[in-house]
């Protein structure tokens, strides 16, 4: 995609504070990045026409296919922009597209909502030099829904394609895969995910397994993954799980939920979660589906007695998770490491990982003998 300007430029300084740059999106349409690959995803050129014009923020909307973004967004860093803005101006100018409501034309953003906030921000502190956002480049070339969303997200993924937000890269990866798939583009997934890839500064083996987690994971299980109630390992792990040994576990997970009693329906989660673990380590198909059929049936006899008066506490007693105060999850732990080692084969699927893996495994164990070293001797310590 080429863009036609028929003014001036913007210009074009360094973001700070990590922020898209002042032209994210004509770059998305221009660069060797992330342009070049949307230029050539529909197999022709398409040359985008654009203006620079002077727009009153009030005119100016937020577009809702940002809020997946907008999440990793707060207050603060709005607050800190903005006093940016007050000592530099704006060097980041805003990338809009017109809408007609009615007889009055609106314009929508396609890059810059933080710097627009943090203008909304300085306007409201009675600052009126903001109330008309000088240089906005107005995209005036006719895209459909489906073309300005790519745009919007190729931007997003070119500038924060390494985020650390797990769920929010995950989304994100999974829904501009999917838009390229649709018209006019048309990609194969196989395409779309190689896209990914030369826009996002994220691997392939992370988009391929974020593209996992969220297409074939149980929706609930999805659904918990996104609350924190389950962490990424977990999730991935029961990914091995068959279509209908998800759904049961996500059925008991439900029913969980519904426990009253938060240390009961802690405990019930927890025990769950990690017998559904040991299902995924199984040898067999036989002996998955006995521990899976074990795990339910223990889960719904704790359901049957939760609630009940002292039941958390009588529990907590017999439970060696919570028997020790100070320790209190490294019997969890332990054990999930001993049923890795266990496991058939472990040496042989250990050496299957590449160089990268199993280095980031030895410093994570490392940093775990360490931690547990510094404990034991601080608890040796005290007489």
């Amino acid at each position: 995609m080429a863009m036609k300007k028929k003014t001036k430029p913007s210009r074009n300084a360094e973001p700070s504070m990590g922020l898209p740059s002042d032209s994210s999106i004509t770059e998305a349409i221009d660069n060797e990045a992330a342009g070049n690959v949307i230029a050539k995803l529909g197999g022709k050129r398409m040359d985008l026409e654009s203006q620079i014009r002077d727009i009153s923020l009030k005119d100016i909307e937020l577009n809702p296919d940002n809020e997946l973004f907008r999440m990793m967004d707060n207050e603060e860093d709005i607050r800190i922009l903005a006093e940016d803005i007050r000592r530099n101006g704006l060097l980041h100018n805003l990338v809009v597209y017109p809408k007609l409501e009615g007889k009055e034309k609106k314009f929508v953003l396609l890059s810059g909502e933080r710097r627009y906030k943090a203008m909304d921000y300085l306007q409201r502190q009675g600052e009126a030099k903001w109330n008309v956002v000088k240089n906005c480049h107005v995209i005036t070339t006719e895209l459909s829904e489906n073309e300005r969303k790519v745009i919007l997200y190729s931007a997003n993924l070119q500038v924060r394609g390494g985020f650390a937000d797990e769920q929010i890269r995950r989304k994100a990866v999974a829904e501009f895969v999917a838009c390229l798939q649709k018209e006019p583009f048309n990609l194969t997934a196989e395409k779309a995910r190689k896209a990914v890839k030369e826009i996002a500064s994220v691997d392939r083996r992370s988009i391929e397994r974020d593209l996992r987690l969220e297409n074939e994971l149980n929706p609930v299980l999805l659904q918990l993954l996104d609350e924190k109630l389950l962490n990424r390992r977990d999730a991935e792990a029961f990914l091995t799980l068959s279509a209908e040994e998800q759904k049961k576990a996500a059925e008991m997970f439900l029913e969980i939920k519904n426990v009253k009693d938060a240390a009961d329906r802690e405990r019930i989660h927890l025990g769950f979660k990690d017998a559904l673990i040991a299902v995924t380590l199984a040898r067999t198909p036989a002996e998955a589906n006995k521990l899976l059929e074990e795990a339910l049936e223990k889960a719904a006899q704790q359901m049957q007695t939760a609630d009940k008066p002292g039941t958390a506490a009588a529990e907590k007693k017999k439970d060696p998770i919570v028997r020790n105060a100070i320790t209190k999850n490294l019997p969890d732990a332990t054990k999930k490491l001993q049923r890795v080692l266990k496991r058939r084969g472990v040496e042989k699927s250990i050496s299957t990982r590449s160089k990268q893996e199993r280095e980031e495994a030895v410093r994570e164990l490392d940093e775990m003998i360490e931690a547990a070293s510094r404990l034991k001797a601080l608890i040796e310590g005290i007489e």
